[in-house]
């Protein structure tokens, strides 16, 4: 027999089985205690006893409706239970009062303790759960991106993993384009390596697996793009889609509400740091290419032909319509829960909250007002219709795409010319690589006609850009500099 339990702070000691069974051996027990309880007395035989028969009492008032409970309480009470020898895990929360509790029954250290919850990749977090528990190393929890639990000094590393991304991204005056194209190729920078035949999947999929490791994957390259960009202020969150032809098959990539004021930009747009990663170790020609990156709902469709949407499933222009259809012919309890569910994510993306509250669809007597009066319609319309214009933008002009990349490589150029590409040329390939100044409809011909039709779309977008600014020019300045700059450097370090 095995115990899984959380320990909770309450004025009076009692407990709860939970009905929820993992298997036929594993309990979950909610266990209330005063914060100067004893654990140790309170969970000898006697005492735990003493609880069980305690609650079951208290659920025989009701025993129709706490039938489960009851029958669990029941066949517990049966067996010669030593709970702290059965009990493999115990799961705290982090609060001073949990700490001093610990400390005054340190039989707790020689358990592996769990932090209820799910923790952020940020220092607001981190900070708090290190000052409490820093000292420990029988203390685990779950953090954002990762399946399997981690240490807290596991937690650490994690986070110092991403603040070096971010870190090395705001030392420079970038906009916020700018700083997610640069975050863009720090990211890429990895080769795709699934892992072993052996191995779990959370290798190559989990973040801190991930970051610390050298397996990655779809899921990995995704999850990394969103902490670093969440970090950095921009709002991101990983995008599933699934094949059409294989249901068991997916990928994931990211979307970012991107707002820039320097480039006038405010929409939602896709990037697949996987798709336009690495190919090699010794490979750098991904960074002349940004395929995947801030593309539009249309233009990744065309890229993606065999998948259908997975986590915004079936948002499209024509839904709208069909809501608004719903609703003033048949009323609201009518909107397919589908519909609903996905309304909401992209709600809760955009504005962190649902729009609509799924209880409106269920048939309960005496629903309470404040639920159905949350719904109304011209609101519910008119948001979703400023969603559809985030969702929808057009293309980025290719020549704002042109002017980030020019100030994201001017500054990786500065901190490795050996790795970046920085010449007239590279950028123009990099433009026909991109597809930049390539229209969906088109990218759709360019299947057949690629070489053409991209090389005079880079040739279009580059006279454009150069009639206000002389790149070659630009960028010898910039190479005058960087070697100025390792001169003086040098004549430094030789005095």
């Amino acid at each position: 027999m095995n115990f899984l339990i959380k320990i909770n702070f309450s004025d009076s000691i009692f407990l709860n089985v939970n009905t929820f069974i993992y298997d036929d051996n594993t309990y979950a027990i909610e266990l209330y205690l005063t914060p100067e309880t004893d654990l140790k007395e309170i969970l000898s035989k006697k005492n735990f006893l003493s609880l069980l028969e305690k609650e079951l009492n208290a659920l025989k008032i009701d025993c129709n409706l706490f039938q489960n409970s009851i029958s669990s309480i029941e066949n517990l009470i049966k067996e010669d239970i030593d709970v702290l020898k059965s009990c493999s895990d115990f799961t705290i929360f982090p609060t001073n009062e949990m700490k001093k509790f610990i400390e005054r029954n340190p039989i707790l250290k020689e358990y592996k303790l769990y932090l209820d919850g799910e923790y952020s990749i940020n220092h607001d977090n981190f900070d708090v759960i290190e000052n409490l528990f820093g000292e420990y190393n029988n203390i685990y929890l779950y953090i954002d991106g990762n399946d399997e639990e981690v240490s807290i000094q596991e937690y650490k590393k994690t986070l110092d993993a991403i603040d070096k991304i971010v870190n090395k991204i705001k030392k420079y005056n970038l906009s916020p384009l700018e700083q997610i194209m640069y975050a863009y190729d720090l990211v890429r920078d990895r080769v795709y390596n699934s892992e072993g035949e052996f191995e779990k999947e959370t290798i190559s999929r989990d973040l801190t697996q991930v970051l610390l490791g050298d397996k990655i994957v779809c899921v990995g390259f995704a999850n990394i793009f969103e902490k670093v960009l969440n970090n950095l202020g921009i709002k991101s969150r990983m995008y599933s889609i699934k094949n059409s032809d294989n249901k068991k098959h997916g990928h994931r990539r990211n979307i970012a509400y991107v707002k820039d004021d320097k480039y006038k930009i405010n929409g939602i747009y896709y990037f697949d740091t996987t798709w336009d990663s690495k190919r090699s170790i010794n490979d750098n020609s991904y960074l002349k290419s940004y395929r995947f990156f801030a593309r539009t709902k249309r233009d990744v469709d065309v890229y993606s032909i065999k998948y259908t949407d997975r986590t915004f499933e079936g948002f499209n222009i024509d839904m709208i319509f069909e809501f608004e259809k719903i609703v003033n012919e048949q009323g609201i309890k009518k909107i397919p829960k589908k519909m609903i569910h996905t309304i909401n994510e992209i709600s809760e993306f955009i504005d962190d909250c649902e729009l609509i509250n799924p209880l409106i669809l269920i048939d309960i007597p005496n629903m309470p007002s404040f639920i159905m009066d949350s719904f109304n319609k011209s609101d519910v319309i008119s948001k979703l219709y400023q969603y559809e214009n985030l969702l929808f933008k057009e293309e980025i002009n290719p020549l704002i795409l042109l002017s980030a990349l020019y100030e994201v490589r001017k500054i990786e150029f500065y901190e490795d010319s050996g790795k970046y590409p920085f010449s007239y040329e590279d950028i123009k390939t990099t433009i026909i690589n991109s597809d930049w100044g390539i229209s969906s409809f088109e990218m759709v011909l360019s299947l057949i006609i690629s070489k053409k039709l991209r090389e005079k779309r880079a040739n279009e977008v580059l006279e454009d850009y150069l009639k206000d600014n002389d790149l070659r020019k630009n960028i010898e300045c910039v190479k005058l500099t960087k070697v100025l700059k390792k001169s003086v450097e040098t004549k430094t370090l030789n005095k």
